[in-house]
């Protein structure tokens, strides 16, 4: 079985705030998270860690078993612009310890097909022998060398950039026009389209 480890991130725009952990002593420590420079206050008789950036991030992994199941809470307290925002969650990785981003894995079912002509790094359309199932999108990419029964996953090899703002079909082929420039030196070969999600950066 695979291993997976998570990291969390935790983003905050337009405050200052305070990040209350009591459950585990590794979340509660100012030196565990990044970037530099954070501290540790008491507040309400627990200790909390003082956020000032945007952002912050565990800088350890937590090893997790795929066969159960976990909750991610947390404790915030706003000490600076009222109405702002936080966003609180974890970042996936593989038994690498490589991210494992959200177009890696969140495939459109029923698009392999095959490039019917090589594709250059330049290239913004690709010619493919079946975009029937594919998806248009600002949030859509490409993926390479993908397998029908998702045994790729994470697939790594996808298109540069990002959106599919396309799709035509060319009598016996289909046209995928990308928003951006393709990134891959490919001959022919099976191509998916994967939409993906936004991401906080």
């Amino acid at each position: 079985m695979k291993k997976l480890y998570m990291f969390l991130m935790i983003m905050m725009f337009l405050l200052s705030s305070r990040l209350y952990a009591q459950d585990t002593d590794i979340f509660s420590e100012a030196d565990k998270w990044g970037p530099a420079g954070l501290t540790n206050v008491i507040d309400d008789n627990v200790k909390c860690i003082v956020v000032k950036g945007t952002y912050i991030v565990l800088k350890e992994t937590i090893s997790v078993d795929s066969g159960k199941r976990y909750i991610l809470s947390g404790e915030f307290k706003s000490i600076g612009t009222p109405g702002a925002l936080c966003y609180f969650g974890i970042n996936c990785l593989d038994e690498a310890k490589k991210p494992i981003q959200a177009r890696y894995i969140n495939i459109c079912t029923g698009t392999d097909t095959e490039l019917i002509e090589p594709c250059n790094y330049s290239d913004k359309v690709l010619k493919v022998k079946n975009a029937e199932n594919w998806v248009i999108g600002n949030n859509c990419c490409v993926a390479f060398n993908t397998d029908t029964e998702a045994k790729d996953l994470p697939n790594r090899d996808i298109s540069r950039g990002w959106g599919i703002s396309k799709i035509e079909q060319k009598g016996s082929y289909w046209e995928v026009t990308l928003k951006d420039s393709c990134g891959k030196e490919l001959p022919t070969g099976f191509a998916g389209s994967d939409p993906i999600s936004n991401h906080f950066y």
